[in-house]
């Protein structure tokens, strides 16, 4: 390695001469001086001992390394390619070699700031840091070999054993490969800075797997594992800021974008297993950065990346879904089911029907969803709506979107497709034994069971529940319609018939759910009375002001409700916010709540001055200081954040009730952030557990429950295509959920809902001539094969079954030939003699409908 080194460096020398780069021809003479002086002394500079950590710590070799990290830095600054390119070679090499593995301090630098923080003091730099920030330095060299071998260098680095590289310089290595992937010279550079910031991530979070995998008697360093924890808490929050900033129009934005949801999704589906049980890094990463990262892009017009946040969030519904009960509450339906039901954009929401197919493709991901969702007062009914959804994109709006090509045709066989997904998980869920689903959930308790969770339910025992819960979510609905009637009635019967908690703050969490008119919220919550007093202050406890100015907090305030009109009720409301609002907000502006309620009183009469057209002449900036002067406990408040309130309240008004349609995707991201943060701050108070899926399904009558709920429109969709359609796929498709839907009602007794979907069927095989074989042929084996694998189970319509046999007979005895008309169907004609054979396999029940639906035929 020496003669190596010795090499490089003659190099440098010599070409640093040639251009007259004084300083580092001297720093690089330095260097070869001080080697020469070692092999005087029969001393390596780099001894094989080095590699294991055993390196002669000699003064020579100190200065040595001083002076080669002085050399690399003068050359890599030179901006001449031919000394960079000849110093990143030698760096790789050094690298490659093991060199700076031993965290000596760099004596070269005397910053104040250092970016180990963990590691060394104030006024200090490890090599290996000072090599990092040298080569990072490189990116604005605009050639294509400089910045491969920087690309390939950094990875070294970062991914090699034995480097203290972390956090902030992580960071600097992942910014450098960022400015890479968008400069649009080199694709081959790009790719390699894409790959590099992929390997960055699994090596650092397979770091932090070794050590959440560690047995207890380890005793691993709480210090190392801290760092680990810290390096992918840092890594995962920047990429997360880069998503979340705005594109600005800007292509290499939206790259950036684009690449950092990338790399998020390879992570939560790559690492899920063993970050679902690290509960910091859920409470601090994903609640904290990577929410804020799903909703601010989930209005974003480039469907790339509406599609990667969509996914990133049917991955934490899949994986993670056991804390965050009150994020996905809120996001799924006010996002992603919205896009559904209201956006006009066919391929958003062909993106929702595929990825969705995913979620609804594996049965526990669905049933738990029900479970925890529509059997919850709480939350808002997800299973329940998404069924009503697809089926109604799937059998369109009119008889005209059948015969619409296209994109109207595409996406509603992808909602088709979703719906039969659904239909499959249930008949997988209903067949699967008790014993095979438990032990998954088991294995879960045992790393998830939470003071206050209740013992596992029994069939008949979660049915009631499940009715009781159904019948009382359904009385709040009807009670939401009541309240914009007769608020105060309508809260007393909600109270007397015990469909609601004869408490302030039951009262409070109903007046925030949606549908209710905000003119009467505010009405209600500002009537003088103790119970609505209470109400109030509930109300406006369960709202966060933190981290806002006071015109914002405001503005968040009263896009609960409308403000009353009497300066009494006005009055209590502010006073009440006022106190909230510096409880949260800890700083040195206000003296005391009071000069908060004061101010916000003020801001309140100047948003009525500046905006009402009833007042011709405004109030100006200097007469409104003089208003509020001396209001601050005696003292004035700032003056530049006086200037800058003022600015702000003339610039826009303070609306008094929620306008959606006015909104911008911005201020509609920043609502639903707070409403996701005051919903789980509400829900958090009433019940410790309700971050977590209570209920892990596993009973069959789970399946039973939702099918009850969701099959009619499964058979209205269904019925539509079939009748309204000759499209082989789509009617094929219809044919299979029939099926499922059929075997469901037979496995649960459902007897109504059998016999519809059986009629449906049936009349899809009625057959008058063999030119419609082709398109009942699949309803035909369907309805026949029910008979061979359920006949203990389809009650009376085994007269459908028997029906359909006899009308084959008729035809086949006025066909000319047979031989044509079973390949026509593709028949198999021994499976009506195995259903008469199999007969006397069928329980004493189905024998005795057997016999009488083949009497009736006869």
């Amino acid at each position: 390695m020496d003669s190596v080194l010795f090499r490089a460096l003659e190099l440098i020398y010599q070409e640093s001469s040639k251009k007259k780069y004084k300083p580092l021809a001297e720093s690089s003479h330095n260097a070869l001086n001080i080697m020469g002086q070692l092999k005087d002394s029969n001393t390596l500079a780099f001894p094989q001992r080095e590699r294991e950590g055993l390196r002669h710590g000699t003064d020579l070799t100190k200065r040595l390394d001083t002076e080669l990290i002085n050399c690399f830095k003068l050359a890599c600054e030179s901006k001449n390619t031919k000394i960079i390119i000849n110093t990143l070679d030698l760096l790789q090499k050094l690298i490659d070699y093991g060199h700076f593995q031993e965290n000596l301090l760099d004596t070269t630098t005397t910053t104040t700031t250092t970016t180990n923080t963990t590691s060394t003091t104030a006024g200090e730099k490890k090599q290996i840091v000072s090599i990092v920030d040298i080569v990072c330095g490189c990116v604005s060299i605009s050639d294509d070999d400089i910045q491969r071998q920087m690309v390939k260098l950094l990875n070294s680095i970062v991914s090699t054993a034995g480097y203290e590289v972390h956090e902030n310089d992580l960071l600097h290595v992942l910014g450098t490969w960022f400015k890479v992937y968008l400069l649009p010279r080199n694709n081959i550079n790009q790719i390699n800075a894409k790959v590099s910031m992929s390997q960055l991530l699994n090596t650092i979070f397979q770091r932090m797997e070794m050590f959440s995998n560690r047995s207890h008697d380890q005793h691993p360093s709480s210090l190392n594992e801290e760092l680990v924890y810290r390096d992918c808490y840092v890594v995962f929050s920047y990429l997360c800021q880069i998503a979340n900033k705005e594109s600005r129009g800007l292509t290499n934005d939206l790259r950036a974008k684009t690449l950092s949801l990338e790399l998020l999704l390879d992570v939560m589906d790559t690492y899920w297993e063993f970050l679902r049980y690290h509960e910091k890094f859920i409470t601090s990463a994903i609640k904290e950065y990577l929410f804020a990262t799903i909703v601010s892009n989930s209005n974003s017009h480039s469907l790339r990346v509406f599609k990667l946040s969509f996914c990133l969030f049917i991955a934490l519904v899949i994986h993670f879904s056991d804390f965050l009960k009150p994020e996905i509450a809120t996001i799924f339906p006010k996002v992603y089911l919205q896009v559904l039901e209201t956006s006009t954009s066919i391929q958003k929401k062909s993106i929702v029907l595929q990825v969705m197919s995913r979620l609804c493709s594996n049965p526990q991901n669905l049933v738990d969803i029900f479970v925890n969702y529509d059997c919850n007062i709480t939350y808002p009914d997800l299973y329940e709506r998404i069924v009503k959804i697809i089926s109604h994109i799937a059998k369109g709006s009119s008889i005209m979107d059948f015969t619409v090509p296209g994109k109207e045709g595409s996406l509603r066989l992808l909602a088709l497709q979703c719906l039969i997904t659904v239909v499959r998980s249930l008949d997988i869920w209903s067949k699967i034994p008790d014993s095979d689903r438990g032990d998954d959930n088991e294995k879960d308790e045992e790393h998830h069971h939470h003071p206050g969770d209740s013992e596992p339910t029994t069939s008949s025992s979660f049915v009631e529940r499940f009715t009781k819960l159904k019948h009382t979510k359904q009385q709040l609905e009807f009670g939401k319609l009541e309240f914009n009637q007769n608020p105060h009635q309508t809260i007393r019967n909600l109270i007397t018939e015990k469909y609601l908690e004869d408490s302030p703050e039951a009262v409070a969490r109903f007046l925030m759910n949606e549908g209710i008119d905000k003119t009467k919220i505010g009405e209600y919550i500002s009537e003088y009375t103790p119970f609505n007093v209470s109400v109030l202050h509930s109300f406006i406890d369960g709202i966060s002001f933190k981290k806002m100015e006071i015109d914002a907090a405001l503005r968040h305030l009263l896009r609960q409700f409308r403000l009353p009109g009497e300066a009494q009720k006005i009055d209590r409301i502010m006073e009440k916010f006022a106190e909230k609002y510096f409880k949260e907000n800890t700083h040195q502006i206000f003296a005391n709540a009071d000069a908060a309620y004061t101010l916000s009183y003020a801001i309140i009469m100047l948003a009525t001055d500046l905006h009402s057209p009833a007042i011709s002449r405004k109030i100006t900036k200097a007469e409104w200081k003089k208003t509020i002067r001396g209001m601050n406990d005696s003292r004035d408040f700032p003056g530049t954040f006086i200037d800058e309130l003022y600015d702000r309240i003339e610039a826009e008004e303070i609306r008094l009730d929620d306008n959606a349609s006015k909104k911008s995707s911005k201020q509609a991201s920043f609502d639903m952030l707070q409403h996701l943060r005051k919903s789980q701050g509400l829900k958090e108070k009433e019940n410790m557990e309700a971050n977590y899926f209570k209920d892990k399904s596993t009973e069959q009558d789970h399946a039973k429950l939702m099918f009850s709920i969701t099959w009619d429109a499964m058979h209205s969709c269904f019925n539509t295509i079939l009748k309204n359609t000759d499209e082989e796929q789509m009617s094929s498709l219809c044919i299979e959920g029939i099926h499922s839907s059929i075997k469901i009602s037979a496995m649960f007794e459902l007897q109504e809902q059998r016999e519809t979907f059986m009629a449906t069927l049936s009349q899809n095989t009625q057959i008058t001539s063999p030119k419609e074989f082709r398109k009942n042929a699949e309803a035909i084996k369907v309805l026949l094969s029910l008979g061979l694998s359920d006949g203990n189970r389809i009650k009376d319509s085994w007269i459908n079954v028997l029906t359909c046999i006899s009308n084959l007979e008729k035809l086949q005895l006025i066909s000319s030939n047979k031989e044509s008309l079973s390949k026509d169907i593709e028949f198999d004609q021994g499976l009506v003699d195995r259903i008469f054979m199999g007969s006397q396999e069928l329980n004493s029940d189905s024998i005795v409908h057997f016999v009488q639906s083949l009497c009736h035929v006869s």
